[in-house]
């Protein structure tokens, strides 16, 4: 600003600044006169008073802006709408807004992704262990035998896969209510086309002493 053509003449240079803060921001009208953003409807006696030069300094000064580009007039009657040229440049604060706009949206998308990436890895562990196999307690086997009447031991299901560390064949157990009903079959001696293949295959031959 000290580089400015004008700094040194404090006349046009008062005028400038006030034409600066006088201009809109926003499109609009005034008493029916249509005004840009940028621009401003005043009178050379209505800048006189506002600024305090006197009518001939303002006409002066005026001159000096258009001369030089910063400014541009339009009479309307007894009216007159001054245009800031390049206003948009002058508007440090809206840049800075609208910076702070475009980052806090990028902050907000980039909190967006790492909730869903965090809540997506979450369901996950989530999963996983709920796919864990978790040894049944005796009441729990007891109520399922109970529910089933099966006539199996508890006691004795419990106690075998204990020993076995819950493994049915070379596999670990996943279900162990599908292993009782697979006891069911064995102790109900249907055929053996009539159990799962994969079930008699995974089947432990160490079972056949609770079923004697």
């Amino acid at each position: 600003m000290v580089n400015w053509e004008w700094y040194t003449d404090v006349n046009t240079k008062v005028l400038f600044l006030h034409c600066l803060l006088r201009a809109n921001w926003k499109d609009g009208s005034w008493k029916g006169i249509a005004y840009k953003r940028g621009q401003f409807i005043t009178s050379l006696n209505t800048l006189a008073v506002e600024t305090g030069l006197t009518f001939s300094q303002v006409r002066t000064a005026l001159h000096n802006l258009i001369k030089t580009g910063e400014i541009a007039s339009l009479s309307q009657g007894k009216n007159r709408i001054i245009t800031v040229i390049s206003y948009d440049s002058y508007q440090v604060v809206d840049k800075i807004i609208a910076t702070s706009s475009q980052d806090d949206d990028k902050i907000i998308a980039r909190s967006s992704q790492q909730y869903k990436n965090n809540k997506e890895d979450k369901e996950d562990k989530n999963n996983k262990k709920s796919s864990h196999f978790v040894p049944p307690s005796l009441e729990e086997v007891k109520a399922y035998c109970s529910e089933r009447k099966n006539g199996i031991d508890p006691e004795n299901f419990i106690t075998f896969y204990q020993s076995k560390g819950w493994m049915i064949g070379k596999n670990k157990m996943k279900d162990w209510k599908a292993a009782i009903r697979t006891w069911e079959q064995r102790r109900k001696g249907e055929p053996e086309d009539e159990i799962d293949r994969k079930q008699r295959e995974s089947w432990d031959d160490d079972t056949a002493h609770f079923f004697t």
